[in-house]
């Protein structure tokens, strides 16, 4: 089947467990800041994404979309000003935002990213800038986005090839911190924690760019964090926008980032699984369940340690990070190596799905992360 999409246009589709192909046999289409090749086929499986045209096209599609609409409602062209600036090109770009007077947006190199659609604001204005060859640093702060990894994770990765959205993307020397939930406020003092170990490894990375998927909840954590303090610019949200001092705001494209794929990714391949002795500790940060004030005696007050390393017993389907940690003492401020998955708990043994046979970690960290 073939199908026109007219210029400045976008075409939006959804696909579910069965692939639909795509190819472009005439004009000029992107998807997500990456250019899309003439006559290449592109495979789409299980994701809600969309393609934009610079000039009339025509589509050749192979399978069946659950859902999909042509539109001209889009931020592409915005993403495609900002770029133009940012990047100091020598061309016209007609870019307004309301900031203040003494505020330059376009000499900054470091964006916080607020409000909804930023994977996909980051993910564009990323490939755009690879594709001039810039060293693009990509940080996640918000744990239940999942768009390096899965939700429950605070990674960062310099990126230096582009970001294939129709594909499996497998990202090289990132830096990952397991927090252990989607929800900020699960342990709030792990991830200040989580936060302050991030800055200091960023402060000696090699960037031109930097993007940070952030949240409204943490923006007050990281003022005084130096690497993880960037130029606010909110998408698609007026109530935040008139809260924080000097935001930029963009309007939206309406789509579209499967929260669950990563996770998805990394549990729907063939693993091999091992038993893991009990000399390898499953360890969780803070108390899993604490009593409130109210079960406590009169005039009495609740002492915890929210960053103290607890021995844990997962359950089955648990996500665990397999921690740097040589000693207990650095389960909190270590980053992660990989993830392995619960198939079994018993007496003595923890039985998983790993990657490798050897896992080399004396520490597996739990959170509330599962495959459900």
């Amino acid at each position: 089947m073939q199908t026109e999409l007219l210029k400045h246009h976008e075409f939006r589709f959804e696909v579910s467990d069965k692939p639909v192909k795509i190819r472009v046999v005439k004009g000029h289409c992107e998807i997500k800041g990456e250019e899309m090749i003439l006559g290449k086929c592109y495979r789409f499986l299980d994701c809600k994404t969309f393609l934009f045209a610079h000039e009339d096209s025509v589509l050749e599609i192979e399978g069946d979309f659950d859902a999909s609409y042509e539109t001209d409602n889009t931020n592409v062209l915005q993403l495609l000003r900002f770029f133009i600036k940012i990047n100091g090109i020598k061309k016209e770009a007609n870019f307004k935002f309301a900031q203040n007077d003494n505020t330059n947006i376009f000499e900054q190199k470091t964006f916080t990213v607020l409000g909804q659609g930023k994977s996909t604001f980051v993910q564009t204005l990323a490939n755009y800038l690879i594709r001039y060859n810039k060293k693009v640093l990509i940080t996640e702060l918000n744990p239940s986005t999942g768009f390096l990894l899965f939700p429950g994770c605070i990674s960062s990765v310099l990126v230096q090839k582009l970001i294939d959205a129709a594909g499996e993307n497998k990202f090289e020397n990132m830096i990952t911190f397991f927090y252990g939930s989607s929800n900020i406020s699960y342990n709030p003092d792990f991830y200040s924690e989580i936060l302050k170990n991030l800055n200091e490894i960023l402060g000696k990375k090699d960037f031109d760019f930097h993007f940070i998927i952030g949240d409204e909840k943490i923006v007050e954590r990281c003022c005084d964090l130096e690497n993880l303090n960037g130029c606010k610019i909110v998408l698609k949200d007026e109530k935040l926008f008139s809260k924080i001092i000097g935001n930029k705001i963009l309007i939206t494209n309406g789509a579209y980032e499967a929260k669950d794929k990563g996770i998805k990714f990394f549990s729907a391949k063939e693993f091999t699984t091992y038993n893991i002795k009990m000399w390898t500790k499953v360890v969780r940060i803070g108390e899993e369940f604490v009593a409130p004030e109210t079960a406590l005696p009169i005039g009495s007050e609740r002492k915890t340690e929210k960053n103290t390393v607890l021995e844990s017993k997962p359950r089955k389907n648990m996500i665990l990070g397999a921690s740097y940690a040589e000693e207990e003492s650095e389960v909190v401020t270590a980053p992660i190596k990989g993830f392995v998955l619960v198939n079994e708990v018993g007496d003595g043994f923890v039985k998983v799905h790993s990657p490798q046979p050897n896992l080399k970690s004396k520490f597996l960290l739990q959170g509330e992360i599962s495959l459900s």
